[in-house]
């Protein structure tokens, strides 16, 4: 899947609920976090897989792909 303006305003309720969660715990992230979004939202459109047995929507996949957000909580 390409990612494209259009997906990701299409998403991005998806990236900016789960950004401002971490945001509130880990205010002086906010930007950091924003941007780390956007990077998390295009590798999942590159490994998102429409023919994965499991059948996830892209949403569901792009979610779990920005559970890696903690990653960057626990270094910073």
């Amino acid at each position: 899947m390409k990612a494209t303006d259009e997906l990701y305003l299409q998403y991005a309720g998806v990236i900016n609920k789960v950004v401002r969660n971490y945001a509130r715990q880990f205010p002086d992230l906010e930007d950091d976090l924003y941007l780390q979004a956007g990077l998390i939202f295009c590798k999942a459109c590159e490994s998102y897989n429409p023919e994965h047995p499991i059948g996830t929507g892209f949403g569901t996949w792009l979610a779990k792909c920005l559970k890696s957000l903690t990653d960057m909580i626990e270094t910073a």
